[in-house]
């Protein structure tokens, strides 16, 4: 019985993993929008700029090359009320 439960999860596993290259080779790729900062799903279905976050994701890459931390890009978000909301 092991054998068999260990040979369909293989099966199942292999059949995920073709499903995933088969929608990335076919232009489909499921985005989560909800926690991707600086853009939308568009009308067609497609990533949308969101203009307003965009503002803030350059601001972290700014912060990011002139030299701050992870955590002090954190705290200089949080000081100009730039929390991200769940």
């Amino acid at each position: 019985m092991s054998s068999l439960a260990q040979e369909e999860s293989r099966s199942i596993s292999e059949n995920v993993t073709w499903g995933h290259r088969k929608r990335f080779a076919d232009g489909k790729v499921c985005v989560p929008y909800r926690h991707f900062l600086g853009y939308d799903k568009g009308p067609d279905g497609n990533l949308a700029v969101n203009k307003e976050q965009a503002r803030t994701v350059k601001l972290i890459y700014r912060l990011f090359l002139d030299g701050y931390t992870f955590r002090s890009i954190a705290r200089e978000l949080t000081a100009r009320g730039l929390v991200r909301e769940s």
